[in-house]
Formats: structure tokens, sequence, C-alpha cells
């Protein structure tokens, strides 16, 4: 346990914590992220056809639950790797985020019923899903592990911010000669 304490830098609690919160992170999108859109089951396909209804998505609704089905298996693949944990950290914050913002930009909601009861549930022609009420307070809970991850990882981070200045500052100075 030492030497792999030593090698990335976080103490015995800290890589503890890590792979816990990378445990609950890949589980989360595993369950709820990139199986269901990959695999192509139906609740996924309609949330997707109801999130590409909208303006703002340019997308069409297959291909847009492709990308976020394979960037959320990528973030799980990060989050499991020690070396990419803090990578995935911040890949899981920004997919959740985004996740939260097509609920709140879109018919989607943020309860799972958005639409009064007994309205019409089709937006230019497409059926409206009734959500389920957890997706927002998971992707919630999803965004606050990723962010739990960089804490973890801060100094990970800096150093490898300390590093990257340091490699630009010697391409910026000429060589002697």
């Amino acid at each position: 346990m030492g030497a792999a304490k030593r090698a990335c830098g976080l103490t015995r609690n800290e890589l503890i914590a890590s792979w816990a919160l990378a445990a609950l992170v890949a589980g989360a999108l595993s369950w709820l992220g990139w199986f269901p859109k990959l695999a192509g089951d139906p609740y996924a396909i309609a949330l997707f056809n109801s999130v590409a209804s909208s303006d703002l998505v340019p997308l069409g609704s297959d291909a847009l639950r492709l990308i976020v089905g394979g960037v959320e298996l990528i973030v799980v693949v990060l989050v499991l790797i020690p070396a990419t944990r803090a990578i995935g950290g911040v890949l899981a914050a920004g997919t959740m985020l985004g996740a939260l913002a097509s609920h709140v930009g879109t018919p989607l909601g943020v309860a799972g019923n958005l639409l009064v009861e007994g309205t019409e549930r089709t937006i230019k022609g497409v059926e409206i899903p009734e959500t389920n009420p957890v997706l927002f307070p998971i992707g919630i809970v999803v965004l606050l592990l990723g962010i739990a991850l960089l804490f973890a990882h801060r100094r990970q981070i800096a150093a490898a911010a300390r590093g990257a200045d340091r490699a630009g500052d010697e391409e910026a100075q000429p060589a002697a000669g």
C-alpha cells in the first residue's frame, strides 16, 4: 500500500475515498448512463427524442444519445483507472452539467412531470415521456461526486499544472549556444 500511496501522491484515507468516489460515479453512470443509451433502451430513446425536439440541440436524437452514452462510458473507464481519475472527474462533472442543463432547458423538466396532466404531451410531433423523478437528483449527485474526485486529487492536479508550466517555460527559453 505504501508504494501505491507514494506513486499517486494520496494519503491512505484519500486513496480509499478516491476509489469509493470512482466506484459511485462508475456505478451511477453505468446504471442510468452509458449502458441504457448505447443499448438502445426504449426509455433512453424516448428521452433523447424529447431533448432533440428542442431547438437548442442541433443533433438528431440517435446521434445525441450515442455520443452522450459514449462519453459516459469513457468517463467510467477514466475514473476506474487511478492515473486518469482526475480527468474522469472533470468529464463526469461536465457531462452532468450538460445532463442537468438538458433537463432544465428542454421539455424533460426537473421533477419528472413538467407538463400538467391532461395537456398535450407532444412537441413538434414528438411524444414527451414522463421522466423518472430520480434522474435530476442523481445528476446532481454525480456532479458533486465528480467535483469530490477533483478535490481528492487536487495535489496531483496542482503538480501536473506546475509541470506543464515548467515545460512551457523551457520551450520559451532560447537554447544557450
